[in-house]
């Protein structure tokens, strides 16, 4: 059992015969006092905040400020989304007497291919980044899609208002694109396998909340959806023969959906506990924990794919290499009398002719001749702009149509023509 002493803030006299919450006049100092009882709630923490359990395992999922007597459960699909969500918390509370519901979904994220030689389809699976497809939408689009997702037996539907995300204090939208600009930029910088190129276009950061009134069951309803969407634009390719298109593309994701619903009537009155909801909201850190574990298993998984899918077309490239290099030689050998005779026909005439017959010969052969950098010549095919020889070893060389191909590794070679 817990007893409450209460005294007068003002002068500190006990009061006498107070049994119940209301208004009270101090017998001492005659000051008008206001008091209320607090039920003990193992739930709350010292922060105030509610603690969300899992309803089928009973763990902690999460933590949420919200007005005393609402109540909230979660559960945890495992489910995979993207990789970038390879679990889903979905949180639900209600106020007393049922007369409002907020709902929480963490995120899904999705992959928004621009062109390169990958077709888009909305809807298909990415294996390249275990995502799925889907052109981005802005947070309004994507408010939109989720209500008349839900609104298939709703009567007078109409769009009421639109407000910014529920979100105490307002998010820097623009600091925030700039800031997942640099990490992006960072993370491809390490994760970018040799030979290849990759960089950040543009990032995005956005959000909002849209409110609907419909009909449902004879009563009047309105409804708030709120979204976070955040995304980066990307490039990326690789030098070479089979590398010669560049692939743009958008990871894009919504971190959350927040929906308030409640009687058309009573919507005000809750939309400030929705606002605290979306602002107080935090994972427990067991769930954070396991949600990294799984995404860094997953990023490890998709690393070890894209070094195996190089690996696999450097191994064609030079498969290709070593055939072209056979037909050199022997069409050097079926050539080789009539070349000498021409060197011989005149002293005076032979670099004339050598050079003249050279070129002749890399145009029928559709090939350009580079000088290594030890002297040494090595041939490739005029589709190409440009040759690279490695800095450590110039017996290593490697042509590319993207001229633009930098690397401290690699040393680009001079035509010999």
């Amino acid at each position: 059992m817990q007893f409450e002493t209460v005294s007068c803030p003002q002068c500190g006299g006990p009061l006498e015969g107070v049994g119940s919450a209301g208004f009270y006049t101090c017998p001492y100092c005659k000051s008008k006092i206001r008091v209320s009882f607090s039920n003990y709630d193992p739930n709350r923490r010292p922060d105030g905040r509610l603690t969300v359990h899992d309803r089928q395992t009973g763990e902690e999922l999460c933590y949420v400020l919200l007005p005393k007597n609402w109540t909230a459960e979660g559960v945890i699909y495992p489910s995979m989304q993207s990789a970038n969500w390879p679990l889903t918390l979905a949180v639900t509370a209600q106020s007393p007497g049922q007369e409002a519901f907020i709902e929480y979904a963490s995120g899904s994220a999705f992959k928004d291919i621009r062109s390169g030689m990958m077709r888009h389809v909305d809807g298909q699976f990415a294996r390249t980044d275990m995502m799925p497809m889907k052109r981005m939408l802005s947070p309004q689009q994507y408010a939109d899609a989720i209500f008349f997702a839900m609104a298939g037996s709703f009567q007078n539907v109409l769009l009421y208002d639109t407000r910014p995300l529920p979100k105490e204090p307002l998010i820097d939208y623009a600091l925030k694109a700039n800031e997942t600009a640099a990490i992006t930029r960072q993370q491809l910088a390490a994760n970018t396998p040799f030979g290849m190129w990759s960089r950040v276009d543009a990032s995005f950061f956005d959000g909002g909340t849209r409110i609907y009134d419909y009909s449902h069951e004879g009563r009047d309803w309105r409804m708030a959806v709120a979204v976070l969407i955040d995304g980066t634009q990307l490039s990326g390719g690789a030098g070479g023969l089979l590398f010669a298109s560049a692939m743009t593309y958008i990871i894009w994701e919504t971190p959350y959906v927040l929906i308030l619903k409640s009687s058309r009537h009573l919507f005000d009155q809750f939309y400030g506990d929705f606002v605290m909801f979306g602002s107080t909201m935090q994972s427990s850190p067991q769930i954070a924990t396991r949600m990294e574990m799984e995404r860094s298993r997953i990023t490890g998984q998709l690393q070890q794919q894209q070094s195996d899918w190089f690996k696999a077309h450097m191994n064609m490239m030079q498969e290709q290499q070593a055939s072209f290099d056979a037909y050199n030689r022997a069409w050097f050998a079926r050539s080789g009398q009539q070349h000498r005779a021409m060197r011989q026909s005149s002293a005076t005439q032979i670099s004339a002719h050598d050079r003249i017959f050279d070129k002749y010969s890399e145009a029928v052969r559709s090939v350009d001749t580079y000088i290594r950098p030890d002297g040494t010549e090595v041939e490739y095919s005029v589709i190409n702009e440009a040759a690279f020889a490695s800095a450590t070893d110039s017996q290593t060389t490697f042509a590319t149509q993207q001229r633009d191909f930098q690397s401290i590794d690699w040393t680009e070679m001079k035509k010999k023509y």
